[in-house]
């Protein structure tokens, strides 16, 4: 039997948040959600454990079930059954599920995707007799079910994985307290030196940044926790470069990001491929006496949990998140003699090849299962 179809407007609601602004809202226990995740709070709530569909800004995962109550705002909206005898709500659910990429389809716009609510409207879905419907929902849930609970053992086997260079660290920590390796302070310039990028009258505009260039001038979206993303860059002609007096990056130095986002941290070695670099504002350069303290021994002590623990701690009360050079120069370390270092990187790069493999198998693990997911709700679908 061929099921009948009948536009979504026809047999569906489909009611659009509520604008609130942040700036006017009451916080509260119940979390906004709009065309993304969950955003700010607010002391009211006008949905509840129900499938949100995004309107404006929409990613191509536009459809997204929340539990509980919480705030839907005017970028999202959702969908309801005008008649449960006729079409049942989970089946709606589950058919938005499965509509996923048509509905991201219909979005409009190049700078930002609003979703064109009348093709929407107009979507033309299935109705099968309401037995049948039934049948798509119980089938649908036994086998999501599954999935789920393999996702979530996959999540939490992923989770597990990523705290291991963390526990291991602490171990290593732990170990040199009972050595009693030295303490030393990041502001101690006999094993490294903070410097600052430059702040003068000669900093770029945005009008003398460029593609591509002489000189890559850093932000803070290119220093990550642990490496470089090149994937957006801004560049400076020579002249403007040689300007400059302060924040030029040689090998061997690390950056730190200290305003923004605190904490992310790269190691500038001969495998980036830019040879002239600079820091911007937001981030700071830490060289070190290569005889007395490894980079490399470095980056693992500022990518460590009680690295991170002291920033936050120092940042305290601020309303701007930044770790001015003071208040760095301050923190201290565990420094093992030279030749220690030498082991624990050895260790610890074996050990974070180990975990990335690890990491990068149980990713694309779940990557399966959601393709998995998909293909049984588009198969459910098929009449």
């Amino acid at each position: 039997m061929t099921w009948q179809t009948k536009k979504l407007g026809e047999v569906c609601n489909v009611d659009y948040g509520t604008r609130v602004v942040r700036s006017r809202n009451i916080p509260g226990e119940f979390y906004v959600y709009g065309g993304g995740g969950k955003t700010f709070t607010s002391n009211e709530y006008n949905r509840e454990d129900c499938v949100i569909v995004s309107r404006f800004a929409m990613s191509a995962y536009c459809v997204r079930k929340i539990s509980g109550k919480f705030f839907l705002n005017d970028s999202g909206l959702s969908v309801s059954t005008k008649d449960q005898k006729v079409l049942l709500q989970d089946f709606v659910d589950k058919l938005l599920f499965a509509s996923q990429d048509r509905i991201y389809s219909l979005g409009r716009g190049q700078a930002q995707r609003n979703l064109h609510i009348d093709e929407f409207k107009n979507l033309r879905i299935p109705l099968p007799p309401l037995s049948e419907q039934k049948k798509i929902v119980k089938m649908l849930d036994e086998k999501m079910g599954k999935i789920a609970e393999m996702k979530k053992l996959r999540e939490a086997s992923l989770a597990d994985t990523e705290k291991i260079l963390s526990q291991t660290l602490h171990e290593i920590f732990e170990e040199g307290k009972q050595k009693r390796w030295e303490e030393i302070y990041f502001g101690d310039e006999k094993y490294l030196k903070i410097i600052d990028g430059d702040r003068g009258k000669n900093y770029p505009t945005k009008m003398e940044f460029s593609r591509d260039g002489y000189c890559l001038f850093l932000s803070t979206s290119n220093v990550r926790k642990g490496n470089f993303d090149f994937s957006k860059m801004d560049f400076i002609k020579k002249e403007k470069d040689e300007s400059l007096r302060k924040g030029k990056v040689s090998r061997g130095d690390l950056i730190l990001t200290t305003r923004g986002t605190l904490g992310n941290s790269a190691y500038y070695d001969s495998t980036v491929p830019y040879k002239n670099i600079r820091i911007n504002s937001g981030m700071v350069v830490l060289r070190t006496d290569q005889k007395k303290l490894l980079p490399q021994y470095l980056i693992y002590i500022i990518n460590s949990d009680e690295f991170i623990k002291k920033t936050k701690e120092a940042n305290s009360g601020s309303t701007q998140p930044q770790l001015p050079i003071k208040v760095l120069s301050k923190l201290s370390f565990l420094l093992p003699p030279i030749t220690e270092q030498q082991k624990i990187v050895k260790r610890l790069d074996a050990l974070s090849e180990k975990i990335k493999q690890s990491v990068e198998l149980q990713k694309s693990q779940l990557e399966d299962l959601k393709k998995l997911e998909k293909s049984y709700l588009r198969e459910a679908f098929l009449h």
